[in-house]
């Protein structure tokens, strides 16, 4: 798991402890090079997105889709404070 805080973002968290509150959060999974957006809620985690915004639309999609978030080494983090 990554250890450094950037400024205004928790620390990384893997994907075994899941979020306090729904909302969208950065990603990072093994499939991924990149770090990517995924909306998180009461489901469970929805797609990978490109963007933030990307990632708000997916709390609209009903069908759950499979997210990659459930693979191993997938981790994700949030905002430090209230926006």
């Amino acid at each position: 798991m990554k250890s450094k805080q950037t400024h205004g973002v928790t620390e990384w968290f893997p994907s075994s402890i899941k979020p306090v509150r729904a909302g969208v959060y950065e990603v990072h999974t093994p499939n991924c090079k990149a770090n990517r957006y995924a909306y998180y809620d009461a489901k469970g985690w929805r797609l990978c997105a490109a963007t933030k915004w990307e990632a708000e639309a997916e709390k609209f999609i009903y069908e759950m889709h499979c997210s990659s978030m459930v693979l191993p080494r997938s981790e994700w983090r949030g905002l430090s404070s209230k926006p």
